[in-house]
C-alpha cells in the first residue's frame, strides 16, 4: 500500500535553524522524494517532539499530502499495481504516462470476476493479446484505427468481431476516466477511441438458428456413443431436454429444482437480476422429458435438484463447452455444422409460431420474455403458467408424436423404418447391446494409506461381475463426496484403460464364452 508522510531537512544552522520541508512518496517498499517550496524554522516546530511540524507551515504540509493522497485513491492502486516511478509522475502531474494496456485489463477483470458477463471480457482480452502478439500494449498506440483492424481480424467469427472490440473498448475507456481525473487536469491518456463505430451491428438472421422438425427428430435419432462419459450422448440429451422444457438455457438447467407440485422451476440467470418476478418459470414435465430426467436424476445428492448436471461439472462454464463440444459432433451426424445449443431455444419458438400457429404472446411468455406493452398490466395480474405449458404439450406432441398412457413415454414411428419402430425411445434408453460391460470406479471401503484409493474396473458378464484392480491410484482430492473420479489426468488415464480393454474384447467370440472367469482367461490369453 503507498504512503504519504513529510520530512524535515536542515538546510543550514543559525540562530533561525531553517529546514526544508519535504514529501515522501512510499510504494512497493521504495521511496521517492517530491520536493515542496515549504520551509519551517524553530518556531514552527514543536519544542516537545523532534520534526514535528505547527501553526501555518504544518497546514500548508497537510494541505499537500492530502493532495497527493486524493491522487492516489484516483489511481486505484489496491486494483492496479503500478511501479513507483509511475505513480511519482502521476501525482505530481509532471507529464503524460505510457499505462500498459493489457496489464491494466487483467487486473480490471480480475477485480470483476463475480461481475455478469465477466467471461466476455476474457475472452475479448485473449483475443486482442493474440491480435497485437504481445503480452503487453502501451495505450500511447490505441487508436480507432487499430480497433477497426481488431474487428475486421474477426472477419469470419461475427458475434466476436461485434463483442470483442466493445469489450477492449470499455476497458480503455475505464483507463481514461481514471487517469485523466485529476485535480491538474492533465491528461495522462491522451488517446481517444470514440470514434471506432462497429462496421455492421451482429444480429443473426431471424430464425436462422432454428432447426425444423425433422432436424430435431434426427437429433434424438443419434444413436448412443459405446463410450463413458460421452459427451455426444450429453450434447443430444441436454438439446432435447432444453426443447422439451420451452428453451431452457444450459445455465438455468445446471441448477433448476423442482416445487412442492413436482414441477420444474428457475429463476432465470439472464433476467433475475433485472426484473421484478426475477425470470421464474414452472413447467410442468411432459412424458417423454422422463426418461432423461430419469436419466440424469440428482437423487439423493439433493432432491431438490432435476439434473446431477451440477455434479458432474464444476460451473456452467464447463459444462457448456462440454455441451458445444457435444453439438459439434450432432452437428456433423445430422448435416448441421454449426449446431449451437442456442438452436434448441430458437426451434422451439419457430415451430410453435410457424407449423402450430401458437400466439406469438404465448411464445414470448414460453421463451420467459416480458412484453414491455403488458408490464403496467402484469402488476395486477397473479402469474400463471397453465397456458404456457398446455401449448408446450401441443408442440411436443407434434413433434414426438402423441402420447400414451400417462407415464409412459413418447414415440414417433419413423415412416421408412430406417431406425426400427421408435426412434426416441432408442435415443433416450442407455441400450447395452455388448453382453459385457465395463466401468472404473473406486470402492470407499478399500481405503489405502495417505486417503488414497485404487481404482478398479469392474466388469459385467451374464449376471456375473468381478472387479479387477489397476495401477492407477488417485488421492482424496481427485474424488467428489460420493467417492466419483473428478481428477481429469485419472479420468483421461481410466478412459485409455477402458478403450484398451474394449479393444480386446472385439477379438473374443462371445459364445464360446460361458462364464466370467472363462472371459477373463481368454482376455489373459488362456494363462
Amino acid at each position: 500500500m503507498s504512503k504519504i508522510r513529510y520530512t524535515l531537512t536542515p538546510e543550514h544552522k543559525d540562530k533561525d535553524n531553517l529546514w526544508k520541508v519535504d514529501i515522501i512518496l512510499h510504494h512497493h517498499y521504495e521511496r521517492r522524494v517530491i520536493p515542496t517550496s515549504i520551509y519551517a524554522t524553530s518556531k514552527d516546530i514543536r519544542g516537545d517532539r523532534d520534526n514535528e511540524l505547527k501553526g501555518r507551515v504544518l497546514r500548508d504540509t497537510m494541505d499537500l499530502c492530502r493532495l497527493y493522497r486524493q491522487r492516489l485513491e484516483h489511481l486505484q492502486l489496491r486494483e492496479y499495481e503500478l511501479d513507483i516511478d509511475t505513480v511519482y509522475k502521476l501525482i505530481t502531474a509532471q507529464s503524460e504516462v505510457d499505462i500498459d494496456f493489457i496489464g491494466f485489463a487483467e487486473h480490471w477483470i480480475e477485480n470483476r470476476s463475480k461481475k455478469k458477463g465477466i467471461a466476455d471480457y476474457k475472452v475479448a482480452l485473449k483475443g486482442f493479446r493474440k491480435f497485437v502478439g504481445k503480452d503487453s500494449f502501451p495505450c500511447s498506440r490505441m487508436s480507432a484505427q487499430l480497433l477497426k483492424d481488431f474487428e475486421r481480424s474477426l472477419s469470419d467469427r461475427p458475434c466476436a468481431a461485434d463483442k470483442y472490440p466493445r469489450a477492449v473498448r470499455r476497458i480503455f475507456n475505464d483507463i481514461r476516466e481514471m487517469y485523466n481525473d485529476n485535480d491538474t487536469s492533465s491528461l495522462f491518456v491522451r488517446r481517444n477511441v470514440d470514434h471506432w463505430k462497429v462496421d455492421k451491428p451482429y444480429f443473426p438472421a431471424r430464425g436462422h438458428r432454428a432447426l425444423t422438425v425433422q432436424q430435431i427428430r434426427d437429433i434424438a435419432a443419434v444413436p448412443d456413443e459405446k463410450q463413458h462419459n460421452s459427451r455426444r450422448n450429453l450434447a443430444r440429451d441436454a438439446f432435447l431436454i432444453s426443447f422439451m422444457t420451452m428453451g431452457t438455457n444450459a445455465v438455468d438447467l445446471y441448477g433448476c429444482e423442482y416445487d412442492k407440485e413436482g414441477n420444474i422451476t428457475y429463476e432465470r440467470a439472464k433476467v433475475k437480476d433485472r426484473r421484478a418476478d426475477k425470470g421464474r418459470i414452472v413447467i410442468r414435465v411432459h412424458p417423454c422429458l422422463k426418461p432423461l430426467i430419469e436419466k440424469y436424476k440428482a437423487g439423493r445428492l439433493d432432491p431438490r435438484k432435476v439434473f446431477r448436471f451440477f455434479r458432474r461439472y464444476k460451473n456452467t462454464r464447463t459444462f457448456n463447452g462440454t455441451l458445444s463440444t457435444g453439438l459439434r459432433e450432432i452437428g456433423k451426424i445430422i448435416g448441421v455444422p454449426d449446431l449451437t445449443f442456442y438452436a434448441a431455444r430458437h426451434s422451439m419458438a419457430t415451430i410453435a409460431t410457424n407449423d402450430l400457429g401458437i400466439n406469438k404472446y404465448v411464445v414470448h411468455e414460453m421463451l420467459n420474455h416480458r412484453i414491455h406493452l403488458f408490464r403496467v398490466t402484469d402488476r395486477y395480474l397473479r402469474q400463471s403458467f397453465d397456458e404456457i405449458n398446455d401449448a408446450n404439450f401441443r408442440l411436443l406432441d407434434y413433434v414426438f408424436g402423441g402420447r400414451e398412457e400417462e407415464g409412459t413415454r413418447n414415440t414417433f414411428v419413423d415412416p421408412d423404418g430406417e431406425f426400427g419402430c421408435s426412434v426416441f425411445v432408442d435415443s433416450l434408453e442407455e441400450v447395452e447391446d455388448s453382453l459385457v460391460s465395463l466401468r472404473y470406479m473406486v470402492i470407499p471401503q478399500d481405503k489405502l494409506p495417505e486417503d488414497k484409493w485404487r481404482v478398479i474396473m469392474r466388469m459385467t458378464f451374464m449376471d456375473e461381475s468381478v472387479d479387477i484392480p489397476t495401477s492407477i491410484i488417485v488421492g482424496k482430492d481427485g474424488l467428489n463426496k460420493n467417492f466419483e473420479i473428478t481428477d481429469g489426468s485419472i479420468i483421461d488415464r481410466c478412459e485409455t484403460l477402458l478403450k484398451q480393454c474394449e479393444q480386446e474384447l472385439k477379438d473374443i467370440d462371445l459364445a464360446e464364452v460361458n462364464c466370467i472367469k472363462d472371459l477373463l482367461d481368454k482376455l489373459n490369453g488362456g494363462k
